[in-house]
């Protein structure tokens, strides 16, 4: 008969070394504060991440708007742009997002 025993998961792992209340050795702190330091690390990257997102689609709206109002502009029609031919312009298209 084999006595073999099988793997911790690795979520139970990652809870038990994160739980204050259970007993670490000073490798196991180590490992827990990296962890926690990543996880916050993440979640400021992913915020950063949103922000500038958000920056850019606010950006590329108030550029669609002003070359919307630049082609509106007769005197921009003598150099063969028309407000009328926006399929000419597919930067200008709206996009589903």
């Amino acid at each position: 008969m084999s006595d073999s025993k099988q793997a911790t998961p690795r979520s139970e792992l990652l809870e038990q070394l994160l739980d204050s209340r259970v007993p670490k050795n000073e490798r196991e702190w180590a490992a827990k504060d990296e962890i926690e330091r990543l996880r916050a690390n993440q979640e400021d990257a992913k915020s950063a991440a949103m922000d500038l997102v958000s920056t850019l689609r606010k950006e590329r709206d108030e550029a669609r708007e002003a070359a919307r109002w630049l082609l509106s502009d007769p005197a921009v029609s003598i150099y063969g742009l028309r407000a009328d031919a926006i399929e000419d312009y597919p930067w200008l298209e709206e996009t589903d997002e």
